[in-house]
């Protein structure tokens, strides 16, 4: 049995994984809006016009941008850092970019939600009536669940 050391420090020493999350960040973000932009090309250039599900998966992609644009003071400020290496001004900092990222994940989502209910209103016209009033009913409730998480 060792006996047990002075030193409170948690395993892996002052280890910075703040580059990790930022390659995250941007590989998702990229594997998204390459068919975002491919599709809205798509559909202005050869359909000749948007529709509302294209204005949703863009405003989902501009929140998407500020969400990146937001994570990358956190991680500067020590976000990806164990907080026992981090001072207090640097775990304030850190902290008060990160918030703002949680309510860009929360509000990020809802668009694309939308989109895709949209989407598939535009595709099914007026005909299978129940899947219809199921997808709005949808957008109704993710609409009511987003107010909620971003009021709360």
């Amino acid at each position: 049995m060792s006996a047990p050391t002075s030193d409170p420090s948690p395993l892996g020493g002052d280890e910075n994984r703040g580059y990790q999350v930022l390659i995250v960040l941007i590989v998702a973000f990229t594997t998204a809006f390459i068919p975002v932009f491919l599709r809205v090309w798509v559909r202005f250039h050869i359909a000749g016009s948007l529709g509302w599900d294209d204005y949703t998966i863009i405003a989902a992609m501009s929140v998407g941008v500020v969400g990146l644009i937001v994570n990358i003071p956190s991680v500067t400020d020590g976000f990806g850092r164990h907080v026992y290496y981090l001072s207090q001004e640097r775990i304030a900092a850190a902290r008060m970019w990160n918030e703002p990222s949680q309510f860009q994940n929360i509000l990020g989502v809802w668009p694309v939600e939308l989109s895709i209910c949209i989407f598939l209103l535009r595709i099914l016209g007026r005909k299978h009536r129940n899947f219809i009033l199921f997808l709005w009913a949808l957008m109704g409730i993710s609409t009511a669940v987003n107010i909620c998480l971003v009021v709360i």
